[in-house]
C-alpha cells in the first residue's frame, strides 16, 4: 500500500512539474509574441512615417514653381533645421516634422533632407582636364571637372588609387568609356575637326579624337562593360576610400544631377565661343543687358584674333507688352502675360504711334501646343502655332 502512494506521489508531482513547464513556457512565448506585435507595430509605424516624409518632400517639390532654386525656396525652409543629421557628415541638417492623431497627441516624427543634386558633383561625370598651362582647357563638358583634385581635397592616404578605382568601376576592365576602340556615339568626324579638344588632353583634333571620348560614357545607358554608380552611397564600395572619409564626401557628391543645357525659359543654351554678333546681341538683349549691342561687338572682339573693331547693325526695335495689370483671364507673370483657362476670352495689345518699318510678331504659349487664332490689324490667322512669327507688314 505504502508503495502505491509513492507512486501516485510521484505521478503527481510530474504532472504537476509538466504543468509548471507548460505554463512558464506559455507566458514566455506570449512574452515573445507581445513583444514581436509591439515591435512590427512599431515598425509599420515608422514605415508609415517615412512614408509621409517622402511624400510631403514630393509634394512640396511639385509645387516649386521656380525656374531657379535657392535656400529661399520652400523645399529648402521647409525641411532645414538643426535637429537631425540626415546626410551623416556630423552636422546637423534637418529638423524634426511631428505627426499628431485626432485628439492632437503625437504619435511619431520624421526628418527630411532635400539636396540640390545639380549643386554637387556627379560622381559618374567628372574625370580630369587639361592642366598645362601652355594649352588651351576648352570646358566642353562637365567631364573636365577634376575628379582627382576632388578627392584630394579630403585627405585620403592615396587619392590616387581611389580616382583609379572609381574609373575602373565606371568603365569596366577594358578601361575605357562604352567599348574600347569604337565611336560608339558616331561623332569621330565632327570631333576630329571642330577645332575644340573634346577629350580633355590638350591636344586639338588629334587622330582619332571621337573615339573612347567621355561622352560616349551614359550613365542611363551605358554601353559595353560600362557601369553607373546608382546611388552616392555606392562610392562607398571604392577601396581606397575609407568609411569616414567617405561620410566626409557624400556631402559633395550626386548619381543625379544632370543639365538639359537650357535656359530657365527651357531654350536651347548658345555657345558664345561661336556666336555671331548679331545673334549675340540679341541673345544679350533678351537677357536684359543694357547696351546689347556694344556689349555684343566687345565680346566678339575680345576673342576674336584680329585687331580690327567688330561691327555690329542694329537692324530693328524690340517692342515689348506693357503690364497693364490683370486683363480679364490673363495675368502679368515674368514679363508677359500667361492665362490658363481654356477657351478664356481674348487679350488685346496696342502699340501706338510705331516708327516708319516692317514688324512682325512671335506667338509663344505651351510647347507642342496651339496658341489659337489670332487677329492683328484686322487680319485673322487661325491655329497659331506656339513659336511662330506672324508678318504684319509695312507700317508708316
Amino acid at each position: 500500500m505504502n508503495n502505491k502512494s509513492g507512486i501516485a506521489l510521484i505521478l503527481v508531482v510530474s504532472v504537476l512539474a509538466i504543468a509548471g513547464i507548460m505554463a512558464v513556457s506559455f507566458a514566455f512565448t506570449m512574452r515573445l509574441e507581445l513583444k514581436a506585435a509591439a515591435n512590427y507595430l512599431e515598425a509599420t509605424r515608422a514605415s508609415y512615417l517615412a512614408e509621409a516624409g517622402v511624400s510631403y518632400a514630393q509634394a512640396v517639390l511639385k509645387e516649386d514653381g521656380q525656374g531657379v532654386d535657392s535656400f529661399e525656396d520652400n523645399w529648402y525652409m521647409a525641411f532645414t533645421g538643426n535637429d537631425v543629421d540626415n546626410d551623416g557628415d556630423g552636422e546637423n541638417d534637418s529638423k524634426w516634422i511631428y505627426v499628431y492623431d485626432d485628439i492632437g497627441e503625437a504619435v511619431g516624427r520624421y526628418a527630411v533632407l532635400v539636396r540640390d543634386e545639380t549643386s554637387l558633383l556627379n560622381i559618374n561625370i567628372a574625370d580630369k582636364h587639361n592642366l598645362s598651362p601652355l594649352k588651351v582647357t576648352e570646358g566642353w563638358t562637365p567631364y573636365e571637372l577634376d575628379l582627382k583634385e576632388f578627392l584630394s581635397s579630403f585627405g585620403l592616404a592615396d587619392s590616387e588609387k581611389a580616382y583609379e578605382e572609381i574609373m575602373d568601376y565606371r568603365y569596366g576592365l577594358d578601361g575605357a568609356p562604352g567599348e574600347a576602340s569604337i565611336d560608339d556615339n558616331q561623332n569621330q568626324r565632327v570631333f576630329g575637326s571642330d577645332g575644340i579638344d573634346n577629350n580633355a588632353d590638350g591636344i586639338i583634333d588629334e587622330a582619332g579624337e571621337g573615339v573612347d571620348e567621355p561622352m560616349e560614357f551614359v550613365p542611363d545607358s551605358p554601353h559595353g562593360d560600362d557601369k553607373a554608380f546608382q546611388t552616392p552611397f555606392e562610392l562607398a564600395k571604392i577601396k581606397a576610400i575609407p568609411g569616414n572619409k567617405f561620410n566626409n564626401i557624400y556631402a559633395y557628391v550626386t548619381s543625379y544631377s544632370m543639365d538639359k543645357n537650357t535656359d530657365i525659359q527651357g531654350r536651347l543654351r548658345e555657345n558664345i565661343n561661336f556666336m555671331n554678333g548679331s545673334s549675340l546681341a540679341i541673345l544679350l538683349e533678351e537677357s536684359g543687358c543694357m547696351d546689347p549691342f556694344q556689349k555684343a561687338v566687345n565680346i566678339i572682339d575680345a576673342c576674336d584674333e584680329d585687331f580690327s573693331q567688330s561691327v555690329v547693325t542694329k537692324l530693328y526695335n524690340r517692342l515689348y507688352a506693357v503690364n497693364r495689370g490683370s486683363i480679364g483671364d490673363w495675368i502679368w507673370k515674368n514679363g508677359h502675360y500667361e492665362s490658363d483657362v481654356p477657351e478664356g476670352e481674348a487679350l488685346a495689345i496696342i502699340w501706338m504711334n510705331l516708327p516708319e518699318g516692317e514688324y512682325y510678331i512671335g506667338l509663344f504659349g505651351v510647347q507642342d501646343e496651339l496658341v489659337g487664332d489670332v487677329d492683328i490689324n484686322g487680319k485673322t490667322q487661325a491655329s497659331v502655332k506656339n513659336g511662330e512669327i506672324l508678318r504684319i507688314g509695312p507700317v508708316s
